[in-house]
């Protein structure tokens, strides 16, 4: 296969047309996979960047599922349960990473949310964060950091 053209669309996303066929992409991918105009790929070549096409895909939608509302790791993985994608743990120690999870942050962000929010009391608080498999000691120092008039 030969790639025949490359074209930038918005997102750092890129349309990329072979003989017979088009795929749309990521920069990352054709970075990794170093893409060039004419160059002639393999079956196998083709297949990776398939892949890696979907790895983006779905660790871009774990990214803007963080940005609308913080989530604990525990909530990642379920969400990424829902993708047929063999790097999930990839896409979690690059979201631990960048700091996108984060169970300390989370838990002082879920406690305030709880606290000026709605009714919910400490032990109510905790009981969900022990769900959501936080840390005790994370919940313990974060639940002591709170004032106690509010």
């Amino acid at each position: 296969m030969i790639i025949e053209k490359i074209v930038k669309l918005k997102n750092n996303k890129y349309k990329i047309k072979f003989d017979d066929l088009e795929i749309t992409t990521y920069d990352n991918v054709i970075l990794e996979n170093n893409l060039l105009y004419k160059k002639v790929i393999d079956k196998d070549t083709y297949n990776k960047i398939i892949k890696d096409t979907n790895y983006y895909d779905v660790y871009n939608k774990c990214v803007k599922s963080i940005l609308k509302r913080r989530k604990s790791e525990k909530e990642i993985k379920e969400y990424l349960d829902r993708f047929d994608i063999d790097n999930k743990d990839k896409i979690i120690s690059k979201l631990k990473e960048i700091n996108l999870i984060n169970d300390k942050e989370f838990t002082r962000a879920y406690i305030n949310d709880k606290i000026y929010l709605s009714k919910s009391g400490i032990n109510k608080i905790k009981k969900d964060l022990i769900n959501l498999d936080i840390d005790i000691n994370i919940i313990n120092e974060e639940l002591n950091n709170i004032d106690e008039s509010l």
